[in-house]
């Protein structure tokens, strides 16, 4: 019954998203958020350790009640114990009454008896999604009024881009280049302008964090490099592809006359999946332990967190669609 409920959560799933999911992406959306999925877990994949912390939880319980019994076990208490054994090769943990503990194990095998892949596109998305960062915007409680509400298609793009499913039918991009079922190429496409909308939401989500500080900012201030009249950003985003501390560094090549002026600089780099550069890493986190004091909110640096992981997605999604020859209806293509 247990494989059963598995299959009506995929099938709800696939509703939900209109997204076709294969085994391998079915198995990455039933992952943790922190373990590159989408934390809709498999009953299967939870119901033994679960299980199993429930039967050494209740030990000393059982011993109590049962005193004169030779030993207190639990029924099917052996079974279990057998079962994972054979699935996790006697890898047990320290402390057995945290089903945390028991699920980190399990979490492990699937991952690496499910993600062995070869093509380096496939490897790099992967280990881009492993940081924790990349994730923080499936954790957001969406709301229209706090601007962390998605609409549908964008939701459903990023959603597939993440877990490596189909979200389009082959075309070609309005430059010339095939776009594959994946729909990857409008993140790198010369041609997007999503990239721009992605960047001005971060600006301004980072403008309005310093405010909440009650300290000044202005964006894109000029007269700072007066050699070429260049306006540097509070921060700026990378393109899609690149490292996101070698972006960072390339900043700081790039606006060295404001660092030898005596400003206080910061490259804040960010790549396609959520990756940000340890500078931005620290900026936030600087901004974010300013607003837990200031606002008595001990989750303010968590939802700063994840309102600048949120404006990535919308970006990624834009530059996807701009791929298409408009004003062809999008529908005709995507899935």
């Amino acid at each position: 019954w247990c494989s059963a409920l598995d299959n009506q959560l995929k099938n709800g799933l696939e509703s939900i998203l209109n997204i076709q999911l294969d085994c391998v992406q079915w198995t990455q959306a039933s992952l943790p958020i922190k373990s590159r999925g989408l934390g809709i877990r498999k009953i299967t994949d939870i119901a033994l350790p679960a299980f199993l912390a429930s039967t050494f939880g209740v030990h000393a319980l059982v011993n109590l009640i049962c005193s004169s019994l030779d030993e207190g076990t639990v029924d099917l208490e052996e079974e279990a114990k057998k079962i994972w054994n054979e699935l996790n090769s006697l890898n047990i943990p320290t402390l057995r009454t945290y089903q945390r503990n028991w699920d980190i194990i399990n979490i492990q095998r699937i991952i690496v008896n499910t993600f062995t892949v070869d093509s380096f596109t496939e490897i790099a998305r992967l280990k881009a999604l492993q940081l924790p960062k990349s994730g923080a915007w499936l954790q957001a409680i969406p709301s229209s009024h706090i601007g962390t509400l998605m609409d549908n298609n964008s939701f459903r793009v990023c959603v597939a881009l993440r877990i490596g499913s189909p979200v389009c039918r082959p075309y070609n991009c309005i430059c010339g280049a095939q776009v594959s079922v994946d729909g990857r190429h409008g993140l790198h496409c010369g041609n997007g302008s999503g990239r721009f909308s992605r960047h001005n939401e971060l600006n301004d989500i980072l403008k309005r964090s310093l405010s909440s500080m009650g300290m000044p900012c202005l964006l894109e201030p000029g007269g700072l490099v007066r050699d070429d009249g260049k306006r540097p950003d509070a921060h700026s985003a990378v393109e899609s592809g690149y490292a996101a501390e070698a972006a960072a560094k390339r900043k700081h090549s790039k606006y060295k006359v404001i660092k030898e002026s005596y400003y206080f600089f910061v490259a804040f780099a960010v790549e396609t999946f959520g990756l940000w550069s340890k500078e931005a890493q620290d900026l936030v986190h600087t901004i974010g332990t300013n607003l837990n004091q200031i606002s008595g909110d001990s989750r303010s640096k968590q939802f700063l967190t994840q309102r600048i992981s949120l404006a990535i997605q919308p970006g990624n999604a834009a530059c996807v669609f701009e791929t298409l020859l408009l004003p062809l209806p999008w529908k005709k293509h995507f899935i």
